[in-house]
C-alpha cells in the first residue's frame, strides 16, 4: 500500500516438481485398485452363498411329499392361506431347490436377490470396518455353507447384517435392500418372514434419519414398505392376511405337535453348548447395559440379535434330532454380529468371550461340515440334470377307477399325485401330521363341508413320532366313515370314494368327568364306537417351558379286552374335539376293516389312561434313562387335572 514492494514467493520443490498428469494417472491406478477389491469381495461372497442348482428329480417320501406340493400349488394358481396353508409360501421353491413345473427365469432371480444382498453386506462392511471384519464375516458364512445350509437362512443372515450396517450409517441402498429381503422371506418361510417383517419396520422407526424423517428417500422407503408386501401377495396368489393368520398357528402349533428330544451324543453336546452361550450373550450384556440406556438404535441393534438367537435356538431344539447343527452352523455367523455390534459398546473381555464361543462352535460343528460344499454347488450348476424315472406306485385297476376325478391323499404320501398324474384337490393343510391345532383341523374339514370333497381319497394311515394313529385328523376321520365307502385296496392304500347319499351318524355324549393324570378311564365293553374328548391345560411351569425351550408331552395308554396295551403320544389341543378310541385303530388295514365292519370285538378298547411318562414309551435302557428325567418335567408341565367326555357314535 503506497509503495512499490515487491512480494517475493518461495516455492518447496516438491511443490516446484508437481506433475498433474502424473498425479491423475495415480488416482486412476487407486481407483482401479479399488474397484478390483469391490469385485474381490463381491465375487468371494457370490461363490460361498451360492445355493445348488435346481433339480426336477421325483421321488416318494415324507419331505418329498411337501416339495412336491408346493410346486404343484404354484403351478395350479392355489391361494395361499385359503386354498393351501403350511410353513412354506409361494416362493418355497427357492428353499427347496425344486424346479419341476417352475421356470428357471425363477431361480434366477431368487439367486440374484441372495448373491446381491449378500454382496452389499460385504461391500458396506468393507468401507465401514476393512478388510478384517469383511474377512471374519466371510469365514462365518463359508462355515454356514459347509454345514446345514439353507437359502432362506443365508439370506435371512445377510438381511441381519444390513439392517445393523443400515442403523449404523444409513442409506437409500441399504434401506431399500432391506425392504425388498424382508419381503422375500415372507413368501420364503413363515417363521423367518413374520420376525424380518417385524424388524424391518422396527428399522424404519430407529434408523437414523439426517436428511429428515419425511425427505423423498424416506418416503420412497416407507412407501416401498408397505406396498411391496401388496404387491408380492397379489402377483404370487396370496391372501396376505389369512397367510399371516394360519401362519401363526402353524408356528404355535409346531412348537408343541412337532416337539422332540433325542438324547444322542451330539443333540447333548449341542444343547450344553447353546445354553451356555445363552448364557454368556445374557451375562454380557447385563455387563454392558448401562452403555445401551438412552440409545434406541443400540437397544435395537441388540434386541435383533437377541431375538435371532433365541429364534436359532427354538428352531434347532424344538425338534432335537440331527436338527440341532443348525444351531451351530447359523450361530458363528451370529456370534459375528454381535461382534460387529460390540466394537463401540462392548468391553475387551466381552469381545474376547464373543469370539472363544464361536471357536467352540466350529470345533463342535466342523466333524459334520463339507468344506467343498461351495465348489459342489458350481458343479451342480454345470452339470446336466439326471433325472429319474417317473414310477407308477398304484395298480392300474385303482388308478383306472379314479380316472380324472378329483382325488386328496390322507395322511401324507401327496408324491402319489405326480407319480401317478392325479387331479389334485387337497385340504387345505394337505399332510394329516401338520394340521397341528383344532383351528387348522377345522379349515380342513370345512374344505370338505363347504367346498367340495375330492370324489376319492388315497389312504395309508402313516403316523409319526408314535402319535396316536387317530388323532392328527379326528373331526375328517369321523365325516369320512359317513361319507365315504372303501372302493378298492392294495397292500399299502387304500381307496375310498365319496357315497352319493352319507349315511346318519349321530354322537351322543354318554359319560363326563376328571381325572388326575395316569388314572385310568373305563370304557363300555361292547362293539360300538367310542370317542373321548381330553382338556389338560400347561401349568406356569409349562407355559415357560414351551416358551423358552419345549413344551411338555402328553400320552395315552390303551389297553384292549386281551389285555394288550399299547402308548401313544397325543396332541394337545387336537383332543378338544372327539376322537375315535374304541375300537383301536393302528393300522391302514384295522382302517379299512373299520370302514367295512365298523368294529370287531378284539379291537374293543377296555380302558385308557392320559399321561405325561415318556419312559413308557421308549425301548432300550439309554433312551428310558433319559425319558425319566424328562418325565420328572413333564409333571411339572400340566395342571393335576384331566377333564374328560366319552361319546358313543352310531352310524347307519
Amino acid at each position: 500500500m503506497g509503495g512499490n514492494k515487491k512480494t517475493i514467493f518461495y516455492v518447496s520443490p516438491r511443490i516446484e516438481k508437481f506433475n498433474l498428469t502424473r498425479m491423475i494417472d495415480r488416482m486412476r491406478i487407486l481407483a482401479s485398485v479399488n474397484w478390483l477389491q469391490h469385485a474381490c469381495v463381491a465375487l468371494v461372497t457370490a461363490l460361498i452363498v451360492l445355493p445348488p442348482g435346481p433339480s426336477e428329480s421325483i421321488s416318494a417320501g415324507l419331505d418329498n411329499s411337501w416339495v412336491l406340493t408346493m410346486n404343484y400349488a404354484v403351478q395350479h394358481d392355489w391361494i395361499f392361506g385359503r386354498d393351501i396353508i403350511f410353513t412354506f409360501g409361494p416362493l418355497a421353491f427357492l428353499s427347496t431347490r425344486f424346479a419341476h413345473g417352475i421356470p428357471q427365469p425363477w431361480f434366477w432371480m431368487g439367486d440374484l436377490l441372495l448373491l446381491l444382498t449378500s454382496a452389499v453386506g460385504s461391500l458396506q462392511l468393507l468401507r465401514s470396518f476393512g478388510w478384517r471384519m469383511v474377512a471374519a464375516w466371510l469365514l462365518a458364512l463359508y462355515i454356514l455353507r459347509c454345514s446345514v445350509y439353507q437359502f432362506e437362512t443365508a439370506l435371512f443372515l445377510s438381511f441381519l447384517l444390513l439392517v445393523l450396517l443400515g442403523i449404523r450409517k444409513p442409506s437409500l441402498i441399504i434401506s431399500l435392500s432391506i425392504v425388498l429381503t424382508g419381503t422375500t422371506l415372507l413368501f420364503i418361510k413363515v417363521n423367518y418372514g413374520i420376525i424380518s417383517l417385524a424388524i424391518l419396520f422396527g428399522y424404519l422407526l430407529v434408523k437414523p434419519k439426517p436428511e429428515g424423517t419425511w425427505s423423498s428417500k424416506n418416503i420412497a422407503v416407507y412407501a416401498c414398505a408397505l406396498i411391496l408386501p401388496i404387491v408380492f401377495a397379489r402377483f404370487l396368489n396370496t391372501d396376505l392376511l389369512a397367510y399371516l393368520r394360519s401362519s401363526i398357528d402353524i408356528i404355535a402349533g409346531y412348537n408343541e405337535a412337532m416337539n422332540k428330544f433325542q438324547p444322542e451324543p451330539i443333540v447333548l453336546k449341542t444343547f450344553i453348548f447353546a445354553a451356555g452361550l445363552l448364557l454368556i450373550v445374557g451375562l454380557i450384556v447385563a455387563a454392558n447395559i448401562r452403555k445401551f440406556i438412552g440409545s434406541a438404535a443400540r437397544l435395537f441393534s441388540l434386541g435383533i440379535i437377541a431375538v435371532a438367537l433365541f429364534i436359532l435356538f427354538k428352531q434347532s431344539f424344538t425338534r432335537a434330532d440331527l436338527h440341532v447343527l443348525a444351531f451351530p452352523a447359523s450361530v458363528t455367523t451370529l456370534l459375528f454380529l454381535l461382534y460387529l455390534f460390540s466394537i463401540e459398546t462392548f468391553d475387551k473381555k466381552s469381545k474376547v468371550l464373543i469370539v472363544l464361543s464361536a471357536i467352540t462352535s466350529l470345533a463342535l460343528l466342523w466333524p459334520y461340515a463339507n468344506p467343498l460344499a461351495p465348489f459342489h454347488a458350481i458343479a451342480s450348476r454345470l452339470a446336466k440334470p439326471n433325472l429319474a424315472p417317473i414310477t407308477n406306485t398304484l395298480p392300474k385297476r385303482m388308478r383306472d377307477n379314479i380316472g380324472n376325478e378329483t382325488v386328496d391323499v390322507i395322511t401324507w404320501e401327496s408324491s402319489l399325485v405326480y407319480l401317478e398324474r392325479l387331479n389334485y384337490d387337497p385340504r387345505p393343510i394337505f399332510q394329516s401330521y401338520s394340521a397341528y391345532t383344532e383351528y387348522l383341523g377345522t379349515k380342513n374339514l370345512e374344505k370338505y363341508l363347504h367346498n367340495g370333497a375330492p370324489r376319492y381319497i388315497i389312504f395309508k394311515l402313516d403316523i409319526i413320532d408314535s402319535r396316536f394313529p387317530m388323532g392328527d385328523e379326528p373331526q375328517l376321520y369321523l365325516y369320512l366313515l359317513s361319507h365315504y365307502e372303501l372302493a378298492d385296496s392294495t397292500e399299502d392304500y387304500l381307496l375310498l370314494r365319496k357315497r352319493n347319499i352319507p349315511l346318519q351318524s349321530q354322537l351322543t355324549e354318554i359319560r363326563s368327568g376328571s381325572i388326575h393324570p395316569g388314572e385310568t378311564i373305563s370304557l363300555p365293553q361292547d362293539k360300538s364306537l367310542y370317542l373321548i374328548t381330553a382338556n389338560v391345560d400347561l401349568s406356569l411351569v409349562g407355559r415357560v417351558m414351551k416358551t423358552l425351550f419345549q413344551a411338555p408331552m402328553l400320552f395315552i395308554t390303551s389297553e384292549d379286552l386281551r389285555g394288550s396295551k399299547k402308548t401313544f403320544r397325543i396332541i394337545r389341543d387336537l383332543w378338544r374335539k372327539p376322537v375315535l378310541v374304541s375300537p383301536a385303530i393302528h393300522s391302514t388295514t384295522d382302517f379299512a376293516d373299520l370302514m367295512r365292519y365298523r368294529n370287531a370285538a378284539d379291537r374293543t378298547v377296555s380302558s385308557l389312561s392320559i399321561h405325561h411318562q415318556v419312559s413308557k414309551t421308549e425301548k432300550g435302557q439309554k433312551l428310558k434313562a433319559a425319558g425319566a428325567w424328562i418325565d420328572r418335567l413333564n409333571g411339572f408341565g400340566f395342571n393335576t387335572e384331566v377333564r374328560y367326555r366319552l361319546f358313543r357314535l352310531n352310524i347307519n
